[in-house]
């Protein structure tokens, strides 16, 4: 039975901590392939790897500088891809799935030589006379499924000459659990993360702040606090809520904790500016342990509240500006009408909300807004 040496032994607990270091999908493999590359190395450009899912096959060429692979990149990936299911490894699946397996298990080099697509124009172009490959897959390989139908992460190892030893094979196998571990971790790493840019723009969208028991802020967007500070321009920190809404916030706390409030006893705040205004609501998440501040910025006068009254779009403009005090020459200038316009659309509204002056108007249209 094959045993390693010390030094080897230490070569293996290095390669197994640097893959467990967290890396996101997408540099998962690079970062795995230069771990194994470490450990066992590849006379020829480093590792390469293969993903395959169904019918799909990707090839990766090394990253590792070569002129002659980089001019020829592309051409050797699709004759890779082309001729995938001629290689000896692919071809004696379910067995090559268990662990480390080299080309020279399964063909002499003369077969080999004979594979016009796969040798030919792709391994000899790459001066490879053998490979060590090592599978990483959940799905085991069931009686009668093609290859193609296996889905697989592939590391192929690379050399000049048939010199791979039961050493190599070894080392890789005793790495395989680890590197099977640290692809799922990097899968679950990646799943997360899109969760949480997932919940953080629905967070932006809904204008959510997430208080602690301790009514400490948890979590809280950019835009919400760029929100909090337009309407509480000395809020200092974007990790904090304003004085004024922490205190009504534990003011609202201290209600839901009093035998004597009912729930529907609660009311919401409003922060009016200009023409907006913010509305804050407290909704508990006993479950969870938090608070939840929902904040909803609202028009104060807005052409929506008045579209029940009956009235054209340039009738509720200029409706909007009576409510907001304006005379007939600041409408006019600010919808860029005449004055005699606006004078036109004022009698317009007068016989449509049946009124017969400016502050009638005015008190009508009031009752739909507030």
């Amino acid at each position: 039975m094959q045993q390693l040496e010390p030094e080897d032994v230490q070569k293996l607990l290095q390669t197994i901590q640097q893959l467990y270091s967290f890396v996101e999908m997408e540099t998962f493999l690079d970062h795995s392939a230069l771990a194994i590359d470490r450990l066992v190395p590849s006379d020829i450009y480093g590792p390469t790897f293969h993903s395959q899912q169904g019918d799909t096959v990707s090839i990766s060429i090394s990253k590792f500088e070569n002129t002659l692979l980089d001019h020829h990149k592309s051409q050797l990936e699709k004759v890779a891809s082309t001729h995938f299911f001629e290689h000896p490894i692919a071809q004696y699946l379910p067995k090559a799935l268990g662990g480390a397996y080299k080309i020279s298990d399964f063909i002499t080099q003369q077969q080999l030589y004979r594979l016009e697509g796969l040798y030919q124009q792709y391994l000899r172009v790459m001066g490879v006379a053998d490979q060590m490959t090592l599978f990483l897959t959940k799905t085991q390989h069931r009686p009668g499924m093609l290859p193609q139908e296996v889905p697989a992460v592939c590391f192929a190892l690379h050399r000049e000459q048939w010199t791979f030893t039961e050493r190599d094979r070894l080392l890789l196998n005793l790495l395989r659990p680890h590197l099977v571990q640290a692809y799922q971790n990097a899968h679950a790493f990646h799943k997360t993360q899109q969760e949480a840019r997932q919940f953080q723009q629905s967070l932006e969208q809904l204008q959510v702040i997430i208080l602690d028991q301790d009514l400490r802020v948890q979590l809280m967007s950019t835009e919400t606090a760029q929100c909090l500070q337009t309407y509480f321009p000395g809020v200092s920190s974007a990790g904090q809520l304003p004085d004024f809404v922490s205190s009504w916030v534990r003011y609202q706390v201290d209600r839901l904790h009093s035998p004597l409030e009912l729930p529907s006893s609660r009311l919401s705040l409003t922060i009016e500016l200009a023409s907006r205004k913010l509305i804050l609501r407290l909704v508990p998440d006993r479950a969870a342990g938090h608070y939840l501040l929902l904040l909803e910025e609202q028009e104060s006068l807005s052409l929506k509240a008045l579209e029940y009254l009956g009235l054209s779009c340039r009738e509720t403009q200029v409706l909007l500006g009576l409510i907001k005090g304006l005379d007939d020459s600041a409408i006019a200038q600010q919808l860029g009408m005449k004055s005699a316009t606006v004078r036109k659309h004022l009698e317009n509204i007068y016989r449509k909300l049946r009124v017969h002056s400016r502050r009638e108007a005015v008190s009508k249209a009031l009752e739909y807004i507030i």
